[in-house]
């Protein structure tokens, strides 16, 4: 089995009992043992992340889980079956090459026209393409041990998993709030949800796939009482939805100032882009409306001028953050002095 194949597989004790092999923890954050890829699809939370955008709760996601998440909550929470039926694949995989495309990873990307079972089977695609699960396997044992209690299950994530493991968590958790909302119109009820969540978020999705090809009854067997165990926990989490996030937004409330890197479109008149060595780049100084200040920093667009940024641009994504200003700043410099445009 390939080092792909062990990082994803839950049951990959059942073929490698003794050999030793990598995974993410939260001193050996998953993006340590993965070269930096070219796209997000494959690539892990944290690569995603970094061009990705901030939730209003001030969480740091990918765009597709982003971009995904909102649309589903703007037009698809009282779509009967959602998250249960699938998308054209014809949509999902052309939905998957834009979110896929640099530099700005589907962050503009227009999806009123996109059918709201294709977007969620982008979402769920994405997050199968994760060299590590949502939940890591090195956290499974802890995870499962903890099914019947809530306040347990809610600081282990906070605590134990990777920071963007536990950010994704949070946020899949909370996209489940909003349908469950709506569980008399979608038809999608706690369990309904862990169904499908349980497998994608857990690694097993692939090993169900695979078990019929499988000759070893045990393993068949230890694959069908896994998922069983993680689709009860998962029915249990999202049953108890609202103190799992009770919990996690108290703690959201202590943490410092968020500081992330964003790909942002370019604005900058070609008469005014520079050609040297100095890389100019922005900063952008925001505020999560009555709350503390985030700095924002890009590295790959040129920032000119104020217009580069504004308002509109961010909050169309963010509408909980003002824009307090716009900086730029030298990277060549040793210490950089940050001046107003």
């Amino acid at each position: 089995m390939s080092d792909d194949g062990r990082r994803k597989n839950p049951l990959s004790f059942f073929f490698l009992k003794h050999r030793h092999h990598s995974v993410p923890t939260k001193k050996n954050q998953s993006s340590s043992h993965i070269a930096k890829p070219k796209g997000i699809f494959g690539a892990p939370l944290e690569y995603g992340a970094e061009c990705g955008s901030i939730t209003p709760r001030g969480l740091q996601v990918p765009d597709p889980v982003y971009r995904c998440i909102n649309e589903v909550i703007q037009r698809g929470l009282t779509v009967e079956g959602i998250f249960r039926l699938s998308g054209a694949a014809s949509e999902v995989d052309q939905l998957c090459r834009l979110f896929d495309t640099p530099p700005t990873y589907g962050k503009y990307l227009d999806l009123s026209s996109y059918d709201i079972h294709a977007i969620v089977g982008t979402l769920k695609k994405y997050l199968r393409s994760l060299p590590y699960p949502v939940i890591p396997t090195a956290y499974h044992e802890q995870f499962l041990g903890a099914t019947n209690n809530i306040q347990q299950l809610a600081h282990l994530a906070m605590r134990q998993l990777p920071r963007a493991h536990y950010i994704m968590l949070y946020t899949i958790i909370e996209l489940c709030s909003h349908i469950q909302a709506h569980s008399h119109v979608n038809m999608m009820n706690p369990e309904a949800l862990a169904v499908v969540l349980a497998p994608v978020c857990t690694g097993l999705d692939q090993s169900l796939k695979d078990m019929f090809a499988l000759k070893n009854k045990d393993i068949v067997t230890g694959i069908v009482q896994a998922n069983a165990r993680w689709t009860d926990l998962w029915t249990r989490m999202i049953q108890n939805h609202k103190e799992l996030l009770d919990i996690w937004s108290i703690e959201q409330t202590r943490l410092p100032p968020v500081v992330v890197n964003v790909a942002l479109p370019n604005k900058v008149p070609a008469s005014n882009n520079r050609s040297s060595s100095s890389k100019p780049c922005g900063v952008i100084i925001m505020r999560k409306r009555g709350g503390q200040h985030y700095q924002r920093k890009h590295t790959s667009w040129p920032m000119e001028r104020r217009t580069c940024l504004t308002n509109d641009d961010y909050c169309l994504m963010n509408p909980s953050y003002d824009i307090l200003s716009v900086r730029r700043r030298t990277q060549s410099m040793v210490n950089p002095s940050i001046a107003p445009i």
